[in-house]
């Protein structure tokens, strides 16, 4: 069983507030209280004071004017202990009561008359002395409690003289049930005030407590999303805190979880694609033979030694069979070293291979390079198949009647290539990843030629990319280069073959009636 955040946070938070405001709520009320019985006791000590201290008779009226003053009831006892005036029924001072609480024991003693009452606790009373009270002196302070026909009263006594000079007992009594509604009516404010606060503070802690418990479980059904499959990204929140911090980190591992897993899932076709390429250059390099063979014992018979178009196909069928020996190796995990040649030689194999091509769909080729004599590539084959697919592309991109020119252009140690075509250019769907692996707009498409020409750039240390410009599309393809060096011997490899990556021997994917920029209706796409 879980225990949720937001017990976690809530319960001990509750417990400690509950404690301190009721600590501090209970502490305020009792000294509220306690407030009040002294406020209340100190105006009945003034009161009798000003009572003992006056001459005016203290009849009946007068009795009852100080008990609606002060709340406090009134006795006059004579010097015989008789009672004189009372606010009292006198039948409650007449009737024997209840036990009343000794002051100097403690203990309950009895009476049947209020005069009994008061001479018994002036008898216990430590004031007492030999002589008597004095006039005007308090006996029993206002905390004496005595009972009378069940209702308790707190008890003060004071000796005093009347105007005619006779000793008289002035009792009064302040009923105990109006002191304890005075103890209430001054605890209540403190304990309704601790009251609220601490419900204040239990309903405000709640919701914080379900808040940050909510947005953790909403990172928690993320994550369990993700480990199902689903990578989903949630909107960020504006709260900079941990909680929208381990937001943002789900968030950013999600994105990179679903790039890894397109990364896996290319990978693994490019891995049985490669398989199935292996599988059937291994038939196809049987068949190129076999045509090879058949082309040359057919000019040996009855063609022309000089005739071009058998020339063309004899390159086309030895570019294809080099080809296929690289899918071979590729599918066997093997590397084959890369060979360098002419710049000159390779745009001459370029041109020858692809014309035929362009003549048939009827697009205008042309060469524009100026390119010093000596200048050195380090890849013949690679961007020979690199060249190739560019220039196909973009003769079917352009169709019949478009043109297709291939510039060359050496800077220091590097060539830029630019192939240019008159078609409409790639997709607008495709123009963010058209160098992917995988990346087609046709059904019958592979998504691997203008992926292998990306592959063919970072292979040389060079890069590829594309634009549009005045109605023309342009591929770029920049390599390093060596001007002024000595030619290596035909299929030297080019050392040190350690420092280049990947495999050097690059399949042309395309033709003039399907390219991997064509999607068949002179648009571009990769295939």
């Amino acid at each position: 069983m879980t225990w949720p955040i937001r017990n976690q946070i809530l319960l001990p938070f509750a417990v400690l507030l509950l404690l301190a405001v009721a600590a501090t709520s209970l502490t305020a009320a009792v000294l509220a209280a306690r407030r009040g019985e002294q406020v209340a006791v100190a105006q009945l000590s003034r009161v009798m004071q000003t009572l003992g201290s006056s001459r005016f008779p203290l009849s009946a009226n007068v009795l009852q004017m100080m008990r609606g003053l002060s709340g406090a009831e009134f006795a006059v006892l004579d010097q015989q202990g008789q009672l004189r005036a009372a606010t009292v029924p006198e039948n409650a001072a007449s009737t024997t009561g209840p036990a009343t609480d000794s002051p100097a024991t403690g203990q309950p003693s009895s009476g049947s008359s209020l005069a009994e009452i008061v001479g018994r606790q002036l008898a216990e009373s430590p004031q007492q002395h030999e002589h008597g009270p004095a006039d005007g002196q308090m006996m029993l302070a206002p905390g004496t409690v005595v009972e009378i026909r069940g209702t308790r009263y707190r008890m003060a006594v004071l000796p005093r003289s009347d105007q005619r000079g006779e000793r008289i007992t002035l009792v009064a009594l302040y009923p105990e049930q109006s002191l304890s509604r005075l103890r209430w009516q001054a605890a209540t404010p403190p304990l309704a005030v601790g009251g609220v606060t601490l419900l204040v503070a239990v309903l405000l802690s709640y919701q914080v407590a379900s808040r940050l418990g909510g947005r953790i479980r909403t990172v928690q059904q993320q994550v369990a999303q993700i480990a199902g499959g689903q990578f989903i990204v949630l909107p960020e929140g504006s709260q900079r805190d941990e909680i929208d911090d381990l937001s943002r980190s789900v968030n950013r591992m999600s994105r990179q979880l679903q790039q890894m897993q397109g990364t896996i899932a290319r990978t693994e076709r490019s891995r049985l694609l490669w398989q199935l390429a292996g599988g059937l250059a291994h038939q196809l390099r049987n068949s190129v033979t076999g045509a090879r063979l058949s082309i040359q014992l057919h000019r040996r018979r009855c063609g022309r030694q000089d005739d071009e178009s058998l020339e063309v196909a004899l390159r086309q069928l030895d570019l294809t069979e080099t080809q296929l020996k690289g899918l071979l190796a590729v599918g066997r995990g093997e590397r084959i070293a890369p060979v360098s040649g002419r710049l000159s030689v390779l745009l001459d194999d370029v041109t020858a291979l692809v014309r035929p091509a362009c003549q048939h769909t009827g697009v205008a080729l042309s060469v524009q390079a100026e390119v010093p004599a000596a200048t050195t590539i380090a890849d013949m084959d690679g961007l020979r198949g690199a060249l190739v697919n560019l220039l196909l592309n973009a003769a079917e991109a352009a169709g019949a009647g478009g043109t297709v020119r291939i510039e060359a252009e050496v800077a220091g140690s590097w060539c830029e290539f630019r192939v240019l075509d008159s078609g409409p250019g790639p997709p607008e769907e495709l123009e963010g990843e058209l160098f992917e692996l995988f990346s087609t707009s046709r059904p019958e498409g592979t998504g691997i030629g203008l992926a292998l020409v990306a592959k063919v750039a970072r292979d040389n240390h060079g890069h590829v990319d594309w634009n549009r410009d005045n109605s023309q599309t342009c591929f770029r393809l920049s390599v390093p280069v060596e001007v002024n060096a000595p030619a290596a011997p035909a299929g030297s490899p080019v050392p040190p073959a350690e420092e280049r990556h990947g495999q050097s021997v690059y399949p042309v994917f395309g033709s003039a009636q399907s390219s991997d920029r064509n999607g068949g209706n002179g648009t571009h796409s990769d295939h």
